[in-house]
């Protein structure tokens, strides 16, 4: 399989990069549109990005901004007042080719958020979209890019995404910006979660998310039991955040012995209207840290050991971080002196 892919990639250099690359220079009095490229459709880093839409609105407000991006990120987005269109990025060939033929040659500057080499696909469709002028990470050698922002050394990885949006902002003339993420929330969402958490009163109100993309940075269940019950000990009332197919598994699992409160979320802005809301969130899903860091929200994160903890950390100083090895290694107890210090001895 890795072979493979690496032969669609040499074939797609070869095919869609051809053209001798010819020395443009970015005009920003001549930028009308602007398309951002997100292939991964992962939530978090659209979170991150919304930075990028308000900054470019502030320094230049007639310019029309894009996203290209997938169905699950899309509603980060849907709302947002900084971003006039979304293009939907699906994966499937036909459907991505058609969208891209249908807005050829309409933006005048598109940015490519993919530090590795593009595959085939993805070359296929800048080749076709062509841009007037495309900016992409540490893409020099690649001949389709007019410009690359080269973040290569390991100290400019290692530092925080924000770093990165700040340095394409910089090539366009846009300095002293702010970090702070985006999301906007339609009143009738944000109803549903405050009439939620009426119920509750006085206690503090704590959003429990147990789970993340993939299943080796969930929590156990033994640790989710052990959580919940040190969490009770004091005035709380625990909300357990599930998708899709965890609900029935916690709600059964844990609302009669534990009396906690499983929601099944039916959208990321509901998750998001809850997380507004709430007094703390707990989880060791990044996407849900950087909604919790879009509101300031007080956080508990978990990270597993790597080294894109700093890369994707909360951008948030009303956030604390916890690590382990694996999730094996969660130290329950840990989480509990984070919250005591927070709402008891705080």
């Amino acid at each position: 399989m890795g072979f493979a892919r690496n032969l669609r990639k040499h074939i797609g250099l070869k095919l869609f990069c051809r053209r001798k690359k010819i020395n443009k220079v970015l005009d920003m009095s001549n930028v009308n549109s602007i398309l951002f490229i997100r292939y991964d459709d992962k939530i978090g880093d659209v979170v991150c990005a919304t930075m990028l839409f308000r900054e470019i609105k502030k320094a230049y407000p007639k310019i029309k901004i894009a996203l290209m991006c997938g169905k699950k990120s899309e509603p980060i987005v849907k709302f947002n007042p900084f971003v006039d269109e979304i293009l939907n990025y699906s994966k499937r060939f036909y459907k991505d080719v058609f969208v891209v033929i249908k807005n050829r040659h309409k933006f005048d500057l598109a940015f490519d958020f993919d530090i590795s080499i593009p595959k085939f696909l993805q070359l296929l469709l800048l080749r076709v979209l062509l841009p007037s002028f495309l900016i992409g990470l540490n893409k020099k050698q690649i001949n389709i890019y007019d410009l690359s922002i080269d973040i290569t050394d390991t100290q400019k990885l290692g530092e925080h995404i924000t770093f990165r949006h700040k340095l394409f902002l910089k090539t366009l003339g846009i300095a002293n910006v702010q970090n702070k993420y985006d999301i906007f929330i339609p009143d009738e969402i944000q109803n549903e979660a405050t009439d939620l958490f009426s119920k509750a009163k006085e206690k503090i109100k704590v959003i429990l998310n147990p789970f993340a993309d993939s299943s080796d940075r969930c929590f156990l269940i033994e640790d989710i039991k052990n959580l919940i019950e040190n969490l009770k000990k004091f005035n709380t009332q625990i909300y357990i955040l599930c998708h899709g197919n965890h609900y029935k598994r916690i709600k059964n699992l844990l609302h009669c012995t534990y009396h906690v409160a499983s929601v099944l979320s039916k959208s990321i802005l509901n998750s998001a209207a809850l997380i507004k809301f709430c007094d703390i969130v707990i989880t060791p899903d990044t996407s849900i840290a950087h909604i919790a860091s879009a509101f300031e929200k007080k956080a508990i994160v978990v990270y597993i050991n790597n080294g894109s903890r700093i890369l994707w950390s909360p951008n948030n100083a009303n956030a604390t971080a916890v690590y382990a090895e694996t999730m094996k290694d969660v130290d329950v107890d840990l989480i509990t002196e984070k919250f005591k210090e927070e709402f008891i001895l705080g």
